[in-house]
């Protein structure tokens, strides 16, 4: 799309402020709250953490849009540049009132809703024709088995209750499905905490555990069982009241809850069965290989309750420390059996499991009422073949429930809902009115309240703060403002990252410093024409990229020049391209491009799980778990942002491509691709042309077909040495520095 680069640059300030209805201006505003996020804080570090919060911000908005080391300033006047603790002051003040927070966006909402609406038309459809199909197939049979009295207890010990009323404190939809199950859909509550109701009624007595399933749907991220981007959850707590029926008394009275196990979980203190009923802990969550499958949680009650003319039943979960990770799924049970099983099962419905009892002590199934009627029509269907047909029918359409585009996004915003610190809940804040400035950058030394404004060395003007008070988009105009602002030097900055991404090398050697401790240009009148050229044109980044892709200097050769080397080592004056080695991003991806192992797929949520097929662009990063073959190769560290990377040479790295069993695997892949073709010549210039693009030379299809010729003495077994030699080939090719290098 070749978005100007000063539009998106003022999207990343105040894309909020600028075009609060577009979905990717809001994705934008991200940039401002990337920093790491301290979830847990005492109320001496809620200040601290906050002006690191606006540290971040400025720090980050100098190096990486303006090459200006701004954080420098926080305690003192910059050393060596002509930036203030004012100035930095100031800077900070346009950030004030700008927290983290998340929000959901859906580029398609007609579409969705359109999609909504016909596929519930559909269910009710499919209900109705249920209902008909219960009438006509089984009330014949069934009217027959209740005249026979052949009544017996089924084997389930786990009866599923159907619910009476579900509510949402924070305004969750929620559609209850076939199999009694309760669906959480829409937007993700914005609040810190979430609590689900569900209340329902029982005849049984002496009932003595409560079962929660938290069951998968395609509608929820990576299939559930929770509701958070990964499809997991955190069950703070759950609570059990009960209300006696039979009396005029409406108090609902608590029950006690004795122990609590589950199908996973993710330890065996905070984060267990127990800790959802202890009110201490943390509550329950699941394990990483728990997420994508039906769980359960099975609460065994101090004593059995149950009252005689019936109870009602009222189930409180709260959500965990983390916001919107809420189970999707839920569906609720109750057993009479101490020893029943912590399991996922369908159990029997708890309305036909009533009026089975009614008819075992010898209630006349005329006497049935009409729910009652029903209920055990519904449960003696199941052994019609063509009912459990139409039934399946029902869940497969309930299973393809439409999917909304709407995806939740972090965004930063000056009017909303912060993310929550776990520590909110005892009444720190997220934000602070007023920003001041701090003696030596310590909150207990505030000086006096400051005003947003700008960097004066960059305001030609001399206009003292910014126009529109606390306005991130008038910082936005400065900062792209060429005649008055910042523009000029944005310019530069962003020409010399490109150039670098390009070379290896900036034509100033330090992309985050244009200081006066940075280096100095190796050619500052290209890059004065490179800006100047780039702003005339709008900002034009495509046109950038191609005007330095089809020049002379990146379209030379990589040939050594003793002479030339004598004279500029370093090859900044650039007497040849300078060969570089690939990113640990780009490794991987070639890695599974020449195996044919790639994904293609674009867009989407990324993934922690480091086989992933996907470009790496995809990673999910957990910045406490990052993947150690990608840091062999400098990949950088994820806490802040990096100008440049390093590029070191060491010897595991080779010896990652030698011994690794990945490496081996994207070599059988490649293979794969070889073997199609008989001709061992024809598989070798396929193999150049695939890893390399180029066809192979003489001298290199002569050492090709001489290393397959001697591998083959190597294994015993000539039918698998036919597959295992060209392995061994490619293995060989994966690990040149052809592979790696950009020449």
């Amino acid at each position: 799309r070749n978005m100007p680069y000063d539009q998106f640059v003022s999207w990343q300030v105040a894309g909020d402020e600028l075009a609060p209805q577009n979905p990717e201006a809001l994705a934008a505003t991200g940039f401002l709250g990337a920093s790491a996020f301290p979830s847990v804080l005492t109320e001496r570090e809620f200040e601290t953490a906050r002006y690191d919060e606006l540290d971040d911000m400025v720090s980050t908005l100098g190096t990486a849009m303006l090459g200006t080391t701004v954080g420098c300033a926080r305690c003192h006047d910059h050393k060596y540049d002509p930036v203030t603790m004012d100035d930095y002051y100031s800077l900070a003040a346009n950030f004030t009132k700008t927290v983290r927070s998340y929000a959901e966006v859906n580029p398609e909402p007609q579409r969705y809703q359109r999609e909504l609406t016909a596929w519930r038309e559909t269910t009710e459809r499919l209900q109705q024709e249920l209902h008909r199909v219960e009438e006509g197939l089984v009330e014949n049979d069934f009217r027959e088995w209740l005249q026979q009295k052949d009544f017996r207890i089924p084997l389930e010990r786990w009866l599923v209750m159907d619910p009476l009323q579900c509510t949402s404190l924070q305004g969750v939809e929620m559609e209850k499905q076939s199999d009694s199950s309760i669906l959480l859909t829409g937007r993700n509550p914005e609040q810190e905490t979430e609590n689900l109701i569900f209340e329902f009624e029982t005849r049984l007595q002496d009932i003595v555990a409560l079962r929660m399933e938290a069951l998968t749907h395609p509608t929820l991220p990576n299939q559930g069982p929770g509701r958070d981007h990964e499809g997991g959850f955190t069950i703070r707590e759950v609570k059990v009241d009960i209300q006696d029926l039979g009396t005029r008394d409406a108090r609902w009275k608590p029950v006690e809850l004795a122990s609590a196990e589950a199908t996973s979980q993710e330890n065996e203190t905070s984060l267990s069965a127990s800790a959802a009923i202890n009110g201490v802990s943390q509550g329950w969550s699941i394990d990483l290989n728990g997420f994508g499958k039906d769980q359960a949680l099975v609460i065994r009650f101090a004593r059995p309750v149950g009252y005689f003319y019936g109870s009602r039943l009222r189930v409180t979960v709260s959500s965990g420390y983390n916001i919107q990770q809420m189970v999707g799924r839920p569906r609720f049970s109750i057993t009479q059996d101490a020893r029943a099983p912590v399991e996922v099962s369908e159990g029997i419905a708890l309305p036909a499991y009533e009026a089975l009892l009614k008819l075992l002590v010898g209630t006349h199934p005329e006497k049935l009422t009409e729910s009652e009627h029903n209920a055990l029509r519904h449960w003696y269907a199941r052994n019609n073949p063509e009912w459990s047909g139409f039934q399946e029918k029902i869940r497969q359409h309930e299973w393809n429930r439409p999917v909304s585009a709407a995806t939740r996004i972090q965004v930063s915003g000056d009017s909303r809902q912060p993310i929550w610190h776990r520590s909110v809940n005892k009444g720190f804040p997220s934000r602070y009115e007023t920003t001041y400035r701090l003696g030596r950058g310590d909150v207990d030394q505030k000086v006096e309240p400051v005003h947003p404004g700008v960097l004066s060395v960059l305001n030609p003007s001399g206009a003292k703060g910014n126009p529109l008070a606390n306005s991130r988009s008038s910082l936005a105009a400065w900062l792209t403002d060429v005649e008055e602002g910042a523009g000029s030097l944005l310019a530069r900055v962003f020409v010399n990252r490109v150039w670098y991404y390009h070379f290896g090398t900036g034509l100033v050697d330090t992309p985050s410093d244009f200081g006066n401790r940075g280096g100095t240009p190796s050619h500052p009148e290209l890059l004065e024409w490179l800006a100047w050229d780039f702003v005339k044109h709008g900002w034009d980044v495509k046109r950038l990229q191609r005007q330095i892709l089809t020049s002379s200097t990146y379209r030379q050769s990589s040939e050594f020049s003793e002479a030339k080397s004598s004279q500029d080592g370093d090859d900044r004056l650039l007497w040849r391209f300078p060969p570089r080695r690939l990113e640990a991003e780009a490794i991987r991806d070639s890695l599974l491009q020449v195996s044919g192992l790639l994904d293609p797929r674009m867009f989407g949520p990324g993934s922690r799980d480091p086989d992933m097929k996907r470009r790496s662009v995809y990673f999910f990063i957990k910045r406490g778990a990052l993947i150690p073959e990608m840091l062999l190769f400098d990949w950088p560290e994820h806490l802040v942002g990096i100008g440049q990377r390093s590029a070191t040479t060491i010897a595991p790295q080779a010896l990652q491509f030698l011994n690794s069993p990945q490496t081996r695997v994207y070599a059988e892949g490649f293979a794969s691709r070889l073997l199609v073709i008989e001709e061992s010549e024809a598989r070798i210039r396929l193999a150049y042309q695939i890893a390399f693009g180029r066809f192979p030379d003489e001298e290199e299809l002569r050492l090709g077909l001489a290393f397959v010729e001697t591998q083959m003495e190597t294994y015993p077994d000539p039918e698998y040495a036919r597959k295992a030699v060209w392995i061994d080939y490619c293995h060989s090719l994966l690990s040149l520095n052809e592979f790696l290098y950009i020449r």
